[in-house]
C-alpha cells in the first residue's frame, strides 16, 4: 500500500484526495455520502476533493436523479493518461528547446545574479532531490540526517533516487548528523557513498546540499519545504564550509 500511495503521490496528490481514491477503488461507484463516512471527512470536503481528482483525470461520476456517482478510472485508462502525459511531456520539452534562447533572452537577471527557488510539500521536496539529479553533477555533498530525508521524501522514494543516483554515477559525500542509526543506508563503493559523521551535539534539522554551482536546503517533515539557490558566490561559501566541517568530522560515528 506504501508504493501505491507513493505512486499516486506523483500526480499531486495529498493524503485526502488519494484516501478518496483508493477508496472508490475499493468500493466501485459510490455517492458523496459514502466516501464521507468512509474516508471521516466531511461532506462537503468530499465535494471538494472529489472535483480536485477529477479534474486530474483519474475519477469521474454520472447523474442517477439527484445524486452523483463517483467512481476511479481503470487501471487500463490510468496507463492511457500516462502515457498521453508523457507524450504531451516530450511535445512540450522539444518546443521548449527550440524557444529556450527567447526565454533567456527576455529574462530580467542577469548571469551573476542568483536564481532562488522556494519548492513547498512532499511533492515540491522531491522536485528538488529530482533537479539534483537533472542538474549535471559528478558529485554531491550534504551534511544532515538520512532519517530526516527519509521522513521528508518517504522511504519508498528516497531508496528510488540513491538507485537512480548510483545509475548515473554520482558519487555522494556526506556528514551524516546525528541520530547516525535510524536508517537503513551505509557507506561504501558499492553506494558511491563517502560519509564522515559529525559530533553528537551538532543539530542540523536542515539538510545542505552543495553540487554544480547551487545549494540546496531540505526542512524536516514537519515544516515541509526546499529552496534551491543558484550563486557561485553561495556555493563557493558553502564549499568551503563544508570541506572545513569534513575535516574535523569522524570516519567511526562519535559516541563522546
Amino acid at each position: 500500500m506504501e508504493k501505491t500511495q507513493s505512486f499516486l503521490e506523483g500526480f499531486g496528490l495529498d493524503k485526502s484526495q488519494i484516501d478518496v481514491l483508493l477508496f472508490l477503488y475499493a468500493h466501485g461507484q459510490t455517492t458523496v455520502a459514502e466516501i464521507a463516512r468512509g474516508c471521516h471527512i466531511k461532506r462537503s470536503t468530499s465535494y471538494l476533493v472529489l472535483d480536485s481528482v477529477c479534474q486530474k483525470g483519474l475519477a469521474n461520476f454520472i447523474r442517477k436523479g439527484s445524486h452523483r456517482f463517483y467512481s476511479a478510472i481503470s487501471p487500463d485508462e490510468m496507463c492511457h493518461l500516462l502515457t498521453t502525459g508523457k507524450e504531451e511531456a516530450e511535445k512540450r520539452l522539444s518546443e521548449f528547446d527550440a524557444l529556450k534562447s527567447d526565454f533567456e533572452a527576455l529574462s530580467p537577471v542577469g548571469p551573476d545574479r542568483p536564481r532562488i527557488r522556494y519548492l513547498e510539500g512532499r511533492s515540491g521536496m522531491r522536485e528538488l532531490f529530482d533537479q539534483m539529479l537533472k542538474s549535471g553533477l559528478h558529485e554531491e555533498k550534504y551534511v544532515g540526517s538520512p532519517s530526516l530525508f527519509q521522513n521528508a521524501l518517504g522511504k519508498a522514494y528516497l531508496q528510488k533516487f540513491v538507485a537512480r543516483r548510483i545509475a548515473l554515477k554520482i558519487r555522494s559525500k556526506a556528514i551524516w548528523t546525528w541520530p547516525y542509526d535510524l536508517h537503513p543506508y551505509k557507506p561504501g563503493e558499492q553506494y558511491l557513498r563517502e560519509v564522515r559523521y559529525a559530533p553528537k551535539g551538532f543539530v542540523a534539522p536542515t539538510g545542505v546540499f552543495i553540487y554544480g554551482d547551487q545549494v540546496s536546503l531540505l526542512s524536516a517533515a514537519r515544516e515541509g519545504f526546499g529552496v534551491i539557490v543558484q550563486s557561485k558566490d553561495y556555493f563557493e561559501t558553502m564549499k568551503s564550509w563544508f570541506d572545513s566541517l569534513w575535516a574535523i568530522c569522524g570516519e567511526k560515528p562519535m559516541t563522546d
